[in-house]
């Protein structure tokens, strides 16, 4: 029986096998055909095909890369034989053509996540799949990191240090060797977390108030559904009243005039409060009127101007005589006149002809109940006006 003791593979590439071969010395064939099986080596399945009348050498080609294939040489005789059954042979491999399959996260938290994925599908991969390159980017800071994970089959990583409620983009390339395939990418956003504190407190005060403003963390850590603020007298020991707004302003009402107040703010995200941002705010001191003014309407009843101030509760307008003997001056009569916090003129009447008359006029507050008064004004008579609390125009003495 005629036997090739020689066919053998002379030069392989990734996608073809050159065969060469000697005649039998017993009978030369009339010609030669080629039976090949081959499979991808990550697959079962094979694919044959059959070549007649071919020579050495002869190139089989169209084979996929990282193929195992079996070769049958084949005499034509008046019948046909075997020549060298079953040689085996196997193309080169080459970088990946495809990407990973489905990239997956779980356990999704502030600062860390699990990133797996897929493996590369067989017809994609071209040779033995022996790494991955993660490269995971923070999309807000652009800042990127590539781990290198060797072993085809480790195709789960735990990222750690991340930013809670921060987009990342994960980009994963396979790797035969040195040869990179393709790249998938997807993008995650971590979990959120408590937010960073508010930054930029500021307030503006009143007497029995304090209007605070405020920026949002600058490290939000998440969405910001909501700010605490809370509040109390500095001296005080005891439980905080406590506001929330959805808002970066505030305004604390109901407070005593000239006093020290600790004031706090904090953000909230879904899962909860930050750190408490706190100050030391004094309420205003209760002012004196800036413009008041004494008009006389006859000779029993003058009237009294002032400006508006914000949230008076009310204010007493006081009054004073003295005789109007050269001889002897003396107080003989005193009285006040108060008017709702709403006006800002006032009729002062059943006065004495008689009599000279000083005027002043102070604001109150009322907080809680109790009502803090201001300082008066400096007495003035009819026809005058004070203004800055230091400026008098006389322009009469007396009704």
């Amino acid at each position: 029986i005629p036997v090739v003791t020689d066919f053998m593979a002379t030069l392989i590439t990734s996608t073809s096998i050159t065969l060469t071969w000697s005649p039998p010395t017993a009978v030369v064939p009339i010609s030669y055909n080629i039976v090949r099986d081959c499979r991808r080596v990550c697959e079962s399945s094979k694919t044959g095909n059959s070549e007649t009348s071919v020579s050495s050498p002869q190139t089989s080609t169209g084979i996929p890369p990282y193929s195992q294939c079996a070769f049958d040489l084949i005499g034509v005789y008046d019948i046909t034989v075997d020549l060298t059954p079953n040689y085996s042979a196997k193309t080169l491999s080459t970088s990946p053509t495809a990407p990973v399959d489905d990239i997956v996260f779980t356990s999704v938290e502030p600062v860390s996540m699990t990133v797996s994925w897929d493996e590369v599908p067989c017809n994609g991969r071209n040779g033995p799949i022996t790494g991955y390159y993660l490269t995971y980017t923070n999309i807000t800071s652009n800042t990127s990191y590539t781990v290198n994970i060797t072993g085809g089959d480790n195709r789960m990583y735990n990222l750690t240090g991340l930013i809670p409620y921060t987009n990342y983009t994960m980009s994963i390339i396979p790797y035969n060797y040195n040869m990179n395939g393709p790249a998938r990418q997807e993008m995650q956003l971590t979990a959120e977390s408590i937010p960073g504190v508010i930054t930029d407190l500021r307030h503006g005060k009143l007497p029995t108030a304090i209007n605070i403003v405020w920026n949002p963390p600058t490290i939000p850590n998440g969405i910001i559904t909501a700010h605490e603020i809370r509040y109390r007298e500095s001296t005080s020991t005891g439980p905080y009243n406590i506001a929330n707004t959805t808002n970066t302003y505030y305004s604390i009402v109901g407070l005593i005039p000239n006093t020290s107040y600790t004031i706090g703010v904090r953000a909230y995200t879904s899962i909860g409060p930050g750190e408490w941002t706190d100050r030391e705010y004094n309420t205003a001191q209760i002012s004196l009127i800036e413009t008041f003014s004494i008009t006389k309407i006859n000779s029993t009843a003058v009237r009294a101007e002032w400006n508006l101030i914000r949230r008076a509760s009310h204010y007493t307008a006081y009054y004073e005589s003295t005789s109007s003997s050269s001889r002897k001056k003396r107080q003989v009569e005193t009285g006040m006149r108060v008017f709702p916090g709403d006006t800002t003129e006032g009729l002062i009447g059943g006065l004495d002809p008689n009599l000279n008359y000083l005027f002043s006029i102070s604001i109150s507050f009322n907080v809680n109940g109790i009502i803090y008064e201001g300082e008066r004004t400096q007495p003035i008579p009819p026809g005058n006006t004070i203004m800055s609390h230091s400026i008098y125009v006389y322009t009469n003495k007396c009704i």
